[in-house]
């Protein structure tokens, strides 16, 4: 994992009765019962000014924790299509900035920015966790995004094959080594929160850490929920969903390649019409999501595709939360879940329904289905 950043930025805390006493008599500004959470202050790192080898001798005379290193619970991922496609991009952007393509320190970054958004020291989406303190240039706790680093491009190759760890590591996927730890750091530097807090475990040349006390524990680590996620301004380049743009990614593009408990392929459920109709003439489902009402369909080039949307809301009428991808050939569309890359540049049509926020979004990949007037084009979009 050489290719990690120096360090994760640190956590301060205030308490109105002062700080609490940590470890061998030290005063410790970590170890706070969960009442303190909302005076809690996220301070920039700051290194102290030291040899590589100096850092070391003293990084080395801090001993790991001897309690349990438990692996962390799996993260699956809630939310709209837009902000499950933000997640994935923040994600994605924290493992190449700080991990290069050492999928191993990818994996252990991703985890530790899910533990983050899981504990109640944290904001409470993806994007936010990783951009905290962007805005500040001796701010920000991942050092990537404030130090400029993001001026230089990754290429897509490397791009692509972090989305596919990010994808994972918000399916259920776990990186155990580093339990819970919510901060890291290189073993050649010395952050000045590093003996406040509990050195777990060594991954290659970075050493990582958690809470001390209550807080380090499973418990503390229990929010979850559906992420709202903000649009992330320098992530533009990288994501249309950061852009602008809706993201017309569903959450069909995070599906782990195999059921994560049973290990075997996911199976199709039926498309259930509230009245008991059957699909219109030609409408043929292809798949459906597991436990979510997102479809893949196939629709006849007889269909007027200017009646795409009116045929979507009655599909999708049974349900609250809706998602509809559309292909109208069946050489391009894809076969079931989990999709394929280069399938979305063939998708006709794509309609998604949140019945709690009022919104019916339906857009037309106009190269391959004309819409009715009135009705928006989709624009090009790359393939996850």
């Amino acid at each position: 994992m050489t290719a990690l950043l120096a360090c994760l930025g640190g956590v301060l805390v205030r308490q109105a009765m002062g700080p609490a006493t940590g470890r061998q008599g030290k005063v410790s500004a970590f170890k706070v019962p969960p009442a303190t959470a909302d005076q809690l202050i996220v301070a920039p790192y700051t290194i102290k000014a030291l040899a590589p080898d100096t850092a070391r001798a003293i990084n080395a005379r801090v001993p790991f924790s001897s309690e349990p290193n438990p692996a962390a619970k799996p993260f699956l991922i809630e939310g709209l299509p837009d902000d499950i496609e933000r997640a994935l991009s923040c994600l994605s952007a924290a493992q190449v900035y700080e991990a290069g393509g050492d999928q191993k320190g990818q994996r252990a970054v991703a985890q530790v920015v899910l533990n983050r958004l899981r504990h109640p020291a944290f904001p409470k989406s993806v994007c936010a966790v990783v951009f905290q303190g962007a805005e500040r240039s001796t701010g920000c706790q991942f050092t990537f995004t404030c130090d400029g680093a993001m001026a230089r491009r990754t290429s897509k190759a490397a791009w692509d094959a972090a989305r596919v760890i990010a994808k994972d590591m918000l399916t259920g996927a776990v990186f155990k080594p580093v339990g819970y730890a919510t901060h890291y750091h290189t073993d050649w530097v010395v952050p000045y929160w590093s003996e406040t807090l509990d050195k777990i475990v060594a991954v290659d040349t970075h050493l990582f850490f958690r809470w001390t006390g209550s807080w380090g524990r499973p418990a503390a680590f229990s929010w979850r929920g559906k992420l709202v996620e903000p649009r992330i301004k320098s992530l533009a380049q990288l994501s249309p969903a950061h852009d602008g743009m809706i993201g017309l990614l569903a959450p069909t593009a995070l599906l782990p390649s195999a059921d994560t408990v049973s290990g075997q392929p996911p199976v199709a459920k039926a498309l259930v019409l509230t009245d008991g109709s059957q699909l219109p003439d030609g409408v043929k489902l292809v798949s459906r999501l597991p436990d979510a009402n997102v479809f893949i369909i196939q629709f006849p080039d007889s269909l007027d595709t200017g009646a795409y949307g009116e045929v979507a809301r009655t599909l999708c009428k049974a349900y609250r939360e809706c998602n509809l991808m559309i292909w109208k050939s069946s050489a391009n569309a894809p076969t079931g879940f989990p999709l394929k890359s280069g399938v979305f540049s063939s998708m006709a049509f794509n309609y998604v329904q949140d019945e709690a926020q009022g919104s019916h979004r339906m857009f037309w990949n106009c190269r391959h289905a004309r819409p009715p007037a009135g009705g928006k084009c989709m624009g090009d979009r790359a393939d996850p």
